[in-house]
């Protein structure tokens, strides 16, 4: 590529998992990423490195509505990500547990567009103490860690 800025607004890249089986992921991220080529460096695209899951909360009446997806070690999401022959990544599971440890539900996410998955989830009752929600990788064909816990409370 020729010398100077260039902003990679999206991507797409082929991997196989570790059966083999042949992966499409298109990803991006909200203005781009802008990257520097230059004659003195190489420069280096590691796309795929490092993807996490990432759970957004917000109150929605006397409930929450939770927003997951895939997150990229450069603050991009994956836009699409489906197996070539047709499989598509299944939905992480959510676990949703209190302050003192114990899990209250497991509740199912409901796809979205791309690999981006939603939630809205009612307490059984109204309590002051915070929660805490994590999104779990059920099958795992990229290597995608688990995010860090998203507290929320009614409050």
């Amino acid at each position: 590529m020729p010398v100077g800025t260039y902003r990679l607004l999206t991507w797409e890249a082929q991997v196989s998992d570790e059966q083999g089986r042949l992966w499409t992921v298109k990803g991006g991220q909200p203005g781009g990423l802008d990257i520097s080529v230059s004659t003195t460096a190489s420069t280096e695209l590691n796309l795929l490195s490092k993807l996490h899951t990432e759970v957004k909360v917000q109150k929605q009446g006397t409930g929450f509505y939770f927003k997951c997806s895939i997150g990229t070690e450069s603050g991009g999401d994956l836009l699409s990500l489906m197996a070539n022959d047709g499989v598509s990544l299944p939905a992480p599971r959510l676990k949703i547990v209190n302050s003192k440890g114990h899990v209250l539900g497991f509740p199912d996410l409901l796809p979205s567009f791309g690999p981006h998955w939603n939630y809205i989830w009612q307490p059984a009752m109204h309590s002051s103490v915070p929660f805490r929600v994590i999104a779990e990788v059920r099958a795992n064909p990229l290597k995608i860690a688990d995010g860090k816990a998203t507290e929320f409370s009614f409050r």
